[in-house]
C-alpha cells in the first residue's frame, strides 16, 4: 500500500513538474504549459541581478536534458534544443530559470542563462537574436489563439498565433559594439524600446548582465542575466494611449484584464560562442519562434505556453541586494581612434593606411574638371547625372539636372560589381550647392515623392534611418524608416539656394557613431547620435557597404569630394543643442539659453552600508554650462539627503529648504567639463530612516536646470544646413545603379 501511494504521488509530482494543460473541452491534452505570474506589489529593482529576496521562487527551469531534440518525435515540456549545423553539437548543454510577475504597469520578465563560455553578440536591433541573447514573444488572445485553445497542431502553419504579424517580438541583449551597451528591440515594428531610443510606446526598463563581465556574483560565475519590465501598451498593440491593467479586478471586469489573464508566451534563448559572428545553439519555451524548428523538427512544436495573472503577492524583502546598473553600459561617446593632423587617402587607395599625410592639399580630390571624375558615380542619363560648367569659383562640376529623374540613388552595393569600398571609419567632404526642386510627374509628383534628399543607413537587414532634409516640412530629419514614431531630432529650417557650402560627415568605426558639420562647425549633439546609429555585421563594419544615398524631386550640384580617415574635434568642442529647440534651427539671434529636465530617478540602488544612491550622468547640456543646479525632494519621513560623492572639494554647495527639498548647486565647472558624456558625473546618497524603507517609499525626484551659450541665428543656418552632411556624406562611391521603391 505504501508502494502504491508513493507512486501516486511520484506521479503527482512529474505531472506538476512538467506543468501539462489541459482545458475543458479539448479533444486531446495539449502540450502547453500552465504557469502562474505572480503579482508584484512593490516594483523590483531593474538592474541585471535577480534573487529571490528580491523576485520570490522562480516560475519555472528549462533545461537542454530534458527538451525535445530533432531527432523527438513529440513535444518534450514543450521545449526544444537545438544546435546549430556546424557549430554545437549534441553534448551541448543550455539551461536558464525564469521569473514571469506583473503589475498595474508592466509585464515583468527575469531570466538567468548558464553561459560558462562567456558572452558574444556582434550586433543588435532587429539582429540581437545572432548571438547570446533572449527573444519572447507575448500575446494578449492568450496561448495558442490561432487554433481557440485546442491542440496546436504544426501543419496549420509555423506560429501558433492568429495574428502572427502584430504579437509583438522582443529581442533582449547586450551588443558588444559601442564598448557594450543594453538593447531591447521590437521587431515586428522596428522600434526601439529603452529610454535612448525615444520610442512613441514609453521606455521599457531593461537590464542585461553579461557573464564574464565584473558586474555581481552572478555574471563573475559565468551566468547571464536578462532583468525586463515591458509596459502594457506593446502587448495590448491595437490600443491607444497608456494602457495599465486593473490589480484587483478579473480579466472579465477590467478592460484590458487584469487578475485571471491569460497571455500566450514563447521564449527562446541563444547561445553564442565567443569567436562567432552568430548563434551556436538555443533552448526555446513554447514554439513559434525559430524557424529552424520548424522547418528542421515540426513534430516538436507544442505552440505557444500559457501564462495566467494571479493576485497571488509578491512583496521584495527590505534590504535586497542591489546594483548601479550604470556599470553596464560601457559604450564609447568620444573620440577614440580618431585622427587628427594625420590624413589617409582612402578615395587614392589607401585603405591600409600605409601612406600618412599632413595635408588634405595632398588628398585625391574629385573636382569633375575630368571625364575620370565624373566616373566614380556610374553617371549616365538614366541617373541625371552630368558635368556642368557650374561657377567661376568651382569649374565643372557634377550636376544632377534631370527633370525626368524622380529619383536618383548613389548606392554602395553589397554585390561583385562594387568598385570602390572604404573602411567604416572614414570622413567624406564636399561641397554642395541646391539649385531647387521638381514638381515630379503625374504618376511620381510631389503628392508621392515630396522634394526631399536624404540618407538610408542601419543595420545588416536594411537601412533602418533616413536623414536628410525634407523640403514640405521645412525641416532637417532623423527618423526610423519602418516606424511611424516621431523623429529622433528635427531643424526648422529655410533652405538657401544656389549658395555652397562644405560639408563633411564622420563615421567613427570604434564607437560607430556619425559626426556631422558644415563649414568645421558641428550639428546636433553627442546625445542625439552616440546610439542610434551602429553596425551590425562584420561585413559593414569592414567595408563601407551599407550607404544609400537618395533624392526625391530636387537637383543640386557638387563638388570637391574627398574620402578620408576619421577625423574631428573632441567632445568637449561640441557645443550642445537649444533645449527649448532640439533640432537646432533659428532661435531668436540669443547668446544664451536656459534650460530644465526632470531626471530619471528609477536607478537608485542601495550600496552595501544600506544607505541609496542616485547617479547624476554627465550631458551636452552640463559640459557647456554656465550656470548648474539640480533640485532634489524625497519624503522627509523615510529619508534624508546624507552627502553627495564623486564631487570634488568646493566646486559645489547643498542647501536643505525644509520639507524633504534640496538645492544642489555647482559653482566650478571643470570637473563636468572634463568629463565624458554619459559618464557618472556624480551620486546623491540618501540616508533612510530605517531598514525597512525601499526605492519606491522614497518619492524621489530630481530636476537639471541650466544655462549655456548658443550660436546666434547666423550661425544656427549653417548649424542647421550641417544636418544635410548625412544626407549625402554617406554616399560611398560606386559602379552600378540600384533600383529601390519606397
Amino acid at each position: 500500500m505504501k508502494k502504491t501511494i508513493t507512486w501516486v504521488l511520484l506521479a503527482a509530482m512529474l505531472l506538476s513538474a512538467v506543468a501539462l494543460a489541459i482545458p475543458v473541452g479539448a479533444a486531446a491534452t495539449l502540450y502547453i504549459q500552465e504557469v502562474e505570474a505572480q503579482l508584484f506589489t512593490t516594483p523590483p529593482t531593474i538592474d541585471g541581478y535577480i534573487s529571490e529576496a528580491e523576485w520570490g521562487e522562480s516560475s519555472f527551469i528549462v533545461e537542454s536534458g530534458s527538451a525535445a531534440s530533432k531527432s523527438s518525435s513529440e513535444p518534450v515540456n514543450n521545449a526544444f534544443f537545438y544546435w546549430r549545423p556546424g557549430y554545437g553539437t549534441d553534448d551541448k548543454n543550455m539551461s536558464y530559470e525564469v521569473w514571469m510577475r506583473w503589475d498595474a504597469n508592466y509585464f515583468y520578465v527575469g531570466v538567468k542563462v548558464t553561459d560558462p563560455d562567456g558572452h558574444s553578440l556582434k550586433g543588435g536591433k532587429g539582429n540581437t537574436w545572432n548571438g547570446d541573447a533572449m527573444q519572447i514573444f507575448v500575446d494578449y488572445l492568450g496561448a495558442n489563439s490561432l487554433v481557440g485553445g485546442k491542440t496546436y497542431v504544426p501543419k496549420m502553419g509555423p506560429t501558433p498565433w492568429k495574428y502572427k504579424d502584430q504579437v509583438p517580438d522582443f529581442l533582449v541583449g547586450y551588443p558588444q559594439i559601442v564598448g557594450g551597451f543594453i538593447e531591447m528591440f521590437e521587431n515586428k515594428t522596428k522600434t526601439g524600446m529603452t529610454a535612448y531610443n525615444n520610442p512613441a510606446k514609453g521606455a521599457a526598463k531593461v537590464a542585461v548582465a553579461p557573464s564574464g563581465l565584473n558586474y555581481s556574483p552572478d555574471t563573475a560565475s559565468g551566468i547571464s542575466t536578462y532583468e525586463i519590465a515591458i509596459p502594457w501598451n506593446y502587448i495590448f498593440y491595437n490600443e491607444t494611449g497608456v494602457v495599465t491593467l486593473d490589480t484587483q479586478a478579473t480579466a472579465a471586469d477590467s478592460a484590458w484584464g487584469g487578475i485571471n489573464r491569460e497571455l500566450g508566451v514563447s521564449m527562446a534563448v541563444f547561445n553564442g560562442e565567443p569567436g562567432t559572428s552568430g548563434y551556436t545553439h538555443y533552448l526555446t519555451w513554447g514554439s513559434g519562434i525559430c524557424g529552424s524548428q520548424y522547418d528542421e523538427a515540426q513534430q516538436t512544436c507544442g505552440g505557444s505556453n500559457r501564462i495566467i495573472l494571479t493576485d497571488n503577492p509578491v512583496t521584495p524583502e527590505s534590504g535586497y541586494a542591489t546594483y548601479n546598473p550604470a556599470n553596464l553600459e560601457r559604450f564609447q561617446r568620444d573620440y577614440s581612434g580618431m585622427d587628427t593632423g594625420v590624413y589617409y587617402d582612402y578615395l587614392g587607395g589607401d585603405v591600409q593606411r600605409n601612406n600618412p599625410l599632413t595635408s588634405k592639399d595632398q588628398l585625391t580630390t574629385l573636382t569633375y574638371d575630368n571625364d575620370s571624375d565624373r566616373d566614380h558615380w556610374g553617371c549616365d542619363s538614366y541617373q541625371g547625372l552630368t558635368k556642368d560648367s557650374g561657377d567661376p569659383e568651382h569649374g565643372m562640376v557634377l550636376d544632377y539636372t534631370d527633370p525626368n529623374v524622380i529619383q536618383t540613388y548613389i548606392d554602395t552595393a553589397l554585390d561583385a560589381d562594387t568598385q570602390y569600398k572604404y573602411p567604416l571609419s572614414y570622413t567624406m567632404e564636399f561641397d554642395i550647392r541646391f539649385q531647387g526642386t521638381y514638381a515630379g510627374t503625374e504618376d511620381a509628383g510631389t503628392d508621392k515623392y515630396p522634394p526631399a534628399v536624404f540618407n538610408w543607413f542601419g543595420g545588416s537587414t536594411g537601412y533602418e534611418y533616413e536623414c536628410g532634409y525634407y523640403f514640405n516640412d521645412g525641416q532637417f530629419k532623423i527618423q526610423g524608416t519602418e516606424s511611424a514614431g516621431q523623429p529622433i531630432a528635427t531643424a526648422n529650417f529655410k533652405m538657401e539656394l544656389d549658395t555652397w557650402y562644405n560639408w563633411r560627415f564622420v563615421f567613427d568605426n570604434g564607437s560607430c557613431t556619425a559626426r556631422l558639420y558644415i563649414n568645421d562647425q558641428p550639428i546636433f549633439g553627442e546625445d542625439v547620435w552616440n546610439r542610434y546609429f551602429y553596425y551590425s555585421s562584420d561585413e559593414h563594419q569592414n567595408d563601407g557597404t551599407l550607404m544609400l544615398w537618395r533624392m526625391f524631386n530636387t537637383k543640386f550640384q557638387m563638388d570637391n569630394v574627398r574620402i578620408y580617415n576619421a577625423e574631428g574635434p573632441k567632445p568637449q568642442d561640441v557645443p550642445p543643442t537649444d533645449p527649448t529647440n532640439p533640432g537646432g534651427g533659428n532661435n531668436n539671434n540669443s547668446n544664451t539659453a536656459s534650460g530644465s529636465e526632470d531626471l530619471d530617478t528609477s536607478n537608485v540602488y542601495k550600496d552595501d552600508n544600506g544607505y541609496f544612491r542616485l547617479p547624476v550622468y554627465v550631458t551636452n547640456f552640463y559640459k557647456q554650462a554656465t550656470a548648474l543646479s539640480f533640485d532634489v525632494t524625497m519624503n522627509p519621513d523615510v529619508a534624508t539627503l546624507d552627502s553627495i560623492s564623486g564631487l570634488n572639494e568646493g566646486t559645489y554647495t547643498v542647501e536643505d529648504k525644509g520639507d524633504g527639498k534640496y538645492l544642489i548647486t555647482i559653482t566650478d565647472f571643470a570637473q563636468v567639463r572634463s568629463m565624458d558624456v554619459g559618464a557618472v558625473f556624480f551620486e546623491i546618497v540618501i540616508k533612510p530612516a530605517s531598514d525597512d524603507v525601499q526605492a519606491a517609499d522614497l518619492g524621489l525626484q530630481l530636476k537639471s536646470n541650466y544655462k549655456y551659450t548658443v550660436a546666434t541665428g547666423d550661425a544656427m543656418i549653417y548649424i542647421g544646413l550641417a544636418a544635410l552632411v548625412m544626407a549625402i556624406g554617406c554616399a560611398v562611391v560606386y559602379k552600378k545603379r540600384k533600383s529601390f521603391v519606397r
